[in-house]
């Protein structure tokens, strides 16, 4: 359905339960017809309630919808001068040479490390020379 169609739907829904109600209290025969308008009522209530359900979480969604945009906007600039920055400036390659630099240091380290140990077991555990 059109959207049109689905707004006037409901207004003449309310249009007509209302007409009933008048009629309903002109009327002799009360019982039945008040039980059924009565149940149209809340029909049509139920309706309303849910209409203004759907547009909030419409307004919700088209909320969320523009500050998706804007993060992509803003993400989509983002990359852009990062590409600028990249062509401007290249990388450098000196990532290797630290790589070499930091493994010998390893080394070095791990070389200290084994002659602490060593001298530590010499004094806990002392040669004997006779």
């Amino acid at each position: 359905m059109k959207k049109k169609n689905v707004k006037n739907i409901v207004g003449t829904a309310v249009e007509v339960v209302s007409n009933l109600k008048t009629i309903e209290e002109s009327s002799p025969e009360k019982e039945q017809d008040a039980l059924v308008i009565k149940s149209l009522e809340t029909s049509v209530r139920k309706i309303e309630k849910l209409k203004k359900e759907v547009l909030a979480l419409k307004e919700k969604l088209r909320n969320k919808k523009i500050d998706l945009n804007q993060e992509k906007e803003i993400m989509w600039e983002l990359v852009q001068a990062a590409k600028k920055t990249l062509k401007s400036n290249p990388p450098k390659k000196e990532k290797a040479v630290k790589k070499e630099k930091k493994h010998k240091a390893e080394k070095a380290e791990k070389a200290e490390k084994v002659e602490q140990v060593e001298q530590i077991e010499q004094i806990e555990n002392p040669v004997e020379t006779t």
